[in-house]
């Protein structure tokens, strides 16, 4: 598991070098008419910072997730909620709250800077902190009901057929991600992508 991980970090890592090396500081021509050259230098600038802050922010994730599966943090955490229940659903709901919790608390920092540093710089922020914690409070209330309600059900699923939980969870999770589709605006789910 750990050299998956870091193969992956590799891996993104080196894709998001050769999409920087991609980028070009001039509006193509056929953008000209339609687009203004200084925004389009600008998004670029934009892009490439965020792209740098996105590496230096993965690091403490990948570090911090390598330190927990080296220890047996998981087992551990695993073993603490038992203590708390023994109900399989009940358990799965504290486990991956908890891992929840502790992740979008880590990443508040990063997710502060990004908004009140780089996008301020870049003139494309358009939020006090009050929205941020108001947004931050939101999206934990909705990932807990959507996420709480979808992973019941996988656990539920899994109980219940066995063999068959593969099918079912897939026909599950395709029927939640189109309906997301459907109903829910761009980027008020970005509580659910990981």
């Amino acid at each position: 598991m750990i050299c998956i991980l870091i193969a992956d970090a590799i891996f993104e890592f080196v894709l998001d070098v050769l999409n920087l090396k991609s980028l070009k500081p001039d509006l193509p021509a056929e953008a000209k008419d339609i687009y203004d050259a200084e925004k389009y230098k600008r998004s670029q600038e934009y892009y490439r910072t965020n792209q740098r802050f996105s590496w230096i922010s993965s690091v403490p994730v990948l570090i911090l997730t390598l330190i927990i599966l080296g220890t047996g943090g998981f087992g551990w955490l695993d073993a603490f909620l038992r203590n708390t229940t023994s109900h399989p659903v009940y358990l799965a709901l504290l486990f991956f709250g908890t891992l929840m919790t502790a992740s979008g608390i880590f990443g508040i920092p990063f997710q502060l800077y990004k908004i009140f540093v780089i996008e301020e710089k870049y003139g494309f922020n358009t939020m006090t902190l009050k929205t941020f914690i108001l947004d931050k409070i939101k999206g934990m209330l909705i990932g807990s009901i959507l996420g709480g309600l979808i992973l019941s059900l996988l656990v539920f699923i899994y109980l219940r057929t066995g063999a068959y939980f593969w099918i079912l969870a897939w026909e599950l999770l395709l029927h939640f991600f189109c309906l997301r589709q459907c109903f829910m605006p761009p980027g008020s789910y970005r509580f659910l992508i990981a």
